[in-house]
């Protein structure tokens, strides 16, 4: 639109417009106002989502978040360690040593493939079983 071509009728109308806009927007605060007034009298949610935090969480529960899976360095390791030397030269099930740590029996294949491969007296005998040969 070239603001040099607008001519008087149209800027009523545009004027008009305006405060005919406002108007709606004072008709619809009152609205939200008694819209509110019915709730827990609190102010309707804002539209979209906040940057940040949700409301109510604490910098403690974030934390605990990060160190959820926690323990020290090396915990499975040793546990994983400490099964498979009970369990003797016939080795154990990737599923009892999962039942035994509380851990999915995935996590624990998982761990044998990455980690456990690189410990030499660990070894396969059989399929799922693992043996401390020394």
């Amino acid at each position: 639109m070239d603001l040099t071509s607008l001519t008087a009728s149209d800027l009523k109308k545009i004027t008009s417009l305006i405060e005919k806009k406002s108007k709606l927007a004072e008709q619809i605060a009152e609205i939200d106002r008694e819209l509110a007034s019915f709730g827990s009298g609190a102010a309707p949610a804002p539209v979209g989502r906040p940057r940040g935090r949700k409301p109510g969480s604490t910098v403690k529960k974030a934390a605990r978040k990060v160190t959820r899976g926690g323990g020290r360095r090396g915990a499975v390791r040793d546990a994983i360690v400490g099964i498979l030397k009970a369990a003797g030269p016939e080795g154990a099930a990737v599923r009892d040593i999962a039942d035994q740590l509380g851990q999915k029996s995935t996590n624990v294949h998982a761990w044998f493939q990455a980690t456990g491969k690189k410990t030499p007296e660990i070894k396969k005998v059989g399929k799922g079983t693992y043996a401390w040969v020394e």
